[in-house]
């Protein structure tokens, strides 16, 4: 809190000139204020009740001369906000970009996502919430003011009624302010959490499906959002309790005032002065009250949190807080893990591949889509290398997602061993195939974490087999600090798929799915992560987009959009066009 009181003064304070105008116009905006009660009392006094009904009215019309010229000092105090407001938001904005450029620069870390966010939304809030906030102090401020003020002129025995309740109303809510800040920055943390959990998991959706962590992942998720579900009840609980100082403060004062009205006429007090407070309490007390109790707990709020976040984060994170940031989002990815039973069934899938069938499939993206695939049949015997090639967006990934329960046919069924793949529970799925995206899904944490997700640790000789097997082994160093942890943001493309092709190298389901799963490496680098899959024991479906790949295994699928064809490297450069034209064989005297 400290940092925030620091930065709000020194706002204020940077600013003499508008500082002194606001509050030399709070000071006139007030004068009705402070009328009031006078006014009543002396018209009630001296006018109504002695029979002088002009003399009464005489004694309103300061009232009505007084409204006009607080209007003109409310838009006066209005300018002179926006004067302390605005250039304040400015050193925001320079802060949180500088903050953002220097994190990036000096950890090398991808760009700063996070600080969009807080350059657009937490900016602006914190700059209507600091003018709200200024608008109100300083309105209940010079409002009660005028209103002890004005009491005091018509009685000094008024105050003991009003004055020890309003302190009092005002001390409790002081507490209850120190609990829903810390309430409220809680949630502002659970709000971050859920968006990059969500994020993340988003991110890794594929991955998670293909691996039957859904439900793992939902809870993970569940966590995050029922912190941010306590937070937030919480938050309304203070809320109820705000309402009772409200009552304390301003509403308890005019009931006390009622109750001693005898005694305090026996004082000498008059009934236009007894009228007078409580005009004062009813016009002047309480809306100041509840203006700024209401007003402050939910702008004061709004204003404290966000700007400790910013002043957290204009400045770049020192290296023992970017490693607790790497660890807690280590933590965080690799809760999601399925039990010990979906293992097991992986171990004992590990001996052999598994059939995959295609009957009749058909499928669309959307009911009135072209579909991509339509009317396929496909058959591949347990143990079976197939490469699937063609043109760019003609449904290769397509046919992927559908052999490896990604995606529902609209038309006809996929059976793995005679079994539709609807029919299996993410677990059962999991355990049979493993699929492989394009984009590689590498979190941060170590890198035996990342290889073994999302099942549990790994012997590390099986962990050393599978990263010498795909060739991540020369690049372990590289990606891997001190403490053996991984920052995704700091490894190229190449370098993640090679360790989600490790991690799959290491499940050893028997069906694996590479859908172009090597794009991002060399060819060397490729040729020998998918010939370590080829060397295995399981089925392999390979999405190529090098025709190396179509040439090292049992058949290769031709997808030309009309006539999909089937067979071997050789007998294809024969029987397809398409084929010889992406292996780059132009044969004389064959169409």
């Amino acid at each position: 809190m400290s940092g925030v009181r620091a930065a709000l003064v020194g706002a204020v304070r940077r600013r003499p000139g508008q500082l002194a105008g606001l509050v030399g116009w709070s000071l006139v905006e007030a004068v009705p204020a402070l009328l009031w009660g006078q006014a009543v009392a002396r018209a009630v006094d001296d006018g109504f009740l002695a029979g002088r009904i002009g003399t009464g009215l005489l004694w309103l019309v300061p009232l009505a001369v007084a409204t006009p010229v607080s209007a003109l000092a409310a838009r006066n105090v209005l300018l002179r906000v926006a004067g302390i407001v605005e250039p304040f938001r400015d050193e925001l904005v320079g802060g949180v970009v500088e903050g953002c450029v220097a994190r990036s620069v000096r950890f090398g870390a991808a760009p700063d996502e996070a600080g969009v966010a807080r350059l657009t939304r937490q900016v602006e809030m914190v700059r209507d919430s600091l003018a709200g906030v200024i608008m109100v102090t300083r309105g209940f401020v010079v409002q009660t003011g005028a209103a002890l003020a004005g009491l005091a002129v018509l009685a000094p025995e008024l105050l003991i009624f009003v004055l020890p309740p309003l302190l009092a109303g005002l001390g409790a809510y002081g507490l209850l302010l120190v609990a829903m800040a810390r309430v409220q920055h809680r949630a502002v943390l659970a709000e971050e959490r859920v968006a990059d959990t969500t994020a993340r998991l988003a991110g890794a959706l594929r991955d998670i499906a293909g691996c039957g962590a859904r439900d793992r992942a939902e809870a993970e998720a569940g966590v995050r959002i029922a912190e941010q579900a306590r937070a937030g009840r919480t938050l309304a609980w203070l809320a109820g309790a705000r309402t009772l100082c409200v009552a304390v403060g301003g509403w308890l004062p005019l009931g006390l005032l009622l109750v001693a009205a005898p005694w305090l006429r026996g004082r000498g007090v008059s009934a236009g002065a007894l009228l007078g407070a409580v005009t004062y309490v009813l016009q002047v007390l309480v809306p100041a009250v509840e203006t700024l109790m209401q007003g402050f707990g939910a702008t004061g709020m709004r204003l404290i949190v966000p700007l400790r976040r910013l002043l957290q984060t204009t400045e770049p994170l020192p290296p023992s807080a970017e490693s607790e940031r790497r660890e807690e989002g280590r933590r965080g990815a690799t809760a999601g893990r399925p039990s010990a039973e979906s293992e097991s069934g992986r171990d004992g899938g590990r001996r052999g591949g598994v059939g995959v069938r295609l009957r009749g499939v058909s499928f669309g993206y959307g009911g009135a889509a072209r579909a991509v695939v339509e009317g396929f049949d496909l058959e591949l015997a347990p143990g079976e290398r197939l490469a699937v090639v063609g043109p760019s967006g003609i449904g290769k990934s397509t046919l992927a997602a559908l052999i490896a329960g990604m995606l529902t046919p609209g038309r006809g069924e996929v059976l793995l061993d005679g079994e539709p793949v609807s029919a299996l529970t993410p677990a059962e799925l999991a355990a049979r195939r493993v699929v492989l995206p394009q984009e590689a899904y590498v979190f941060p944490g170590t890198l035996a974490e990342n290889l073994c997700w999302p099942g549990p640790p790994r012997p590390r000789r099986e962990l050393l087999a599978a990263v010498a097997a795909v060739g991540l082994a020369p690049h372990v160093d590289g990606i891997t600090d001190a403490d053996g942890l991984i920052a995704p943001e700091e490894m190229s493309a190449g370098q993640r798929q090679l360790v989600a092709l490790a991690r799959a190298h290491l499940a050893g389901a028997p069906l694996t799915v590479l859908d172009e799963a090597t794009c991002h490496l060399d060819p060397a680098a490729a040729d020998r992560a998918e010939m370590a899959f080829a060397a295995r024991t399981g089925t392999l479906v390979i999405v190529a987009h090098r025709l190396g790949s179509a040439a090292r295994t049992d058949r290769v699928l031709v997808m030309d959009g009309s006539r999909p064809l089937c067979g071997t490297h050789d007998t294809l450069l024969i029987e397809s066009s398409l084929y010889r034209a992406l292996s780059g064989h132009h044969t004389a005297g064959v169409g």
